[in-house]
């Protein structure tokens, strides 16, 4: 079969795609390797217009009733490992578990969203999944009553030490910047829990560990004395 578009991608842009390409009752399918994109892994959330808190999982579940309201069931498990372009037709070569299948389209929309960025550091794919995690919804309640660290200082990092000092018994916010970045709410909700201890300028070089946990070998960045 050949498509008028293919959607490659389960985040809410995909969604998004989804419910304007049915509406104008184009012959599509959605594809991709999971659902929900990066905020079905959020936690709480109490910015996105319309709700005043919900929570990524929540609201993957209504992405997908929405989508299922115009008869569109996005196909998962999908990973599109290339895509070219033959007698006006878009080809996609995929992996469905396991499994090569090939689909074409007329036109293709991109809508992969965004991915975990890694440290790229030695140690952090050794650990992936032993300790090492880039989703705190996923795998926080496996370090209850622990001592854990998250590495970075923008907002993502903040909800993230929110999320774990209601799980964990101490929890260390590590960041390579002198200041915490993000909304104010949040950093002032992170400096105010007395569980949350915030260490900067440290530029994580290490992960060493056995077994589930481990050590951040870190590196003080040297800051510059002020000037009289």
């Amino acid at each position: 079969m050949v498509y008028e578009l293919i959607i490659v991608g389960g985040s809410a842009s995909a969604v998004a795609a989804g419910i304007y390409a049915a509406r104008r009752k184009l012959n599509f399918i959605i594809i991709s390797k999971d659902f929900g994109g990066e905020v079905a892994n959020s936690g709480e959330i109490e910015n996105y217009p319309g709700f005043v808190k919900t929570t990524g999982i929540e609201l993957s579940e209504k992405f997908k009733k929405h989508l299922a309201s115009h008869n569109v069931f996005p196909e998962t498990g999908i990973e599109v490992k290339n895509i070219k372009q033959e007698n006006n037709r878009f080809i996609l070569e995929a992996d469905k578990i396991g499994k090569a299948v090939v689909y074409e389209a007329k036109s293709v929309i991109i809508a992969t969203g965004v991915r975990p960025r890694q440290l790229g550091i030695p140690g952090e794919e050794k650990f992936r999944g032993k300790g090492v995690s880039y989703c705190t919804v996923c795998d926080g309640p496996l370090f209850r009553n622990k001592i854990v660290a998250t590495i970075g200082g923008g907002n993502s990092a903040l909800e993230s030490v929110l999320m774990l000092s209601q799980i964990a018994s101490k929890v260390y916010l590590i960041t390579i910047n002198s200041e915490l970045a993000g909304e104010n709410t949040l950093i002032d909700k992170v400096k105010a829990d007395k569980k949350i201890e915030i260490i900067c300028n440290v530029n994580t070089k290490k992960i060493i560990g056995e077994q589930l946990g481990g050590a951040w070998n870190t590196k003080k960045k040297k800051v510059p004395k002020p000037k009289d």
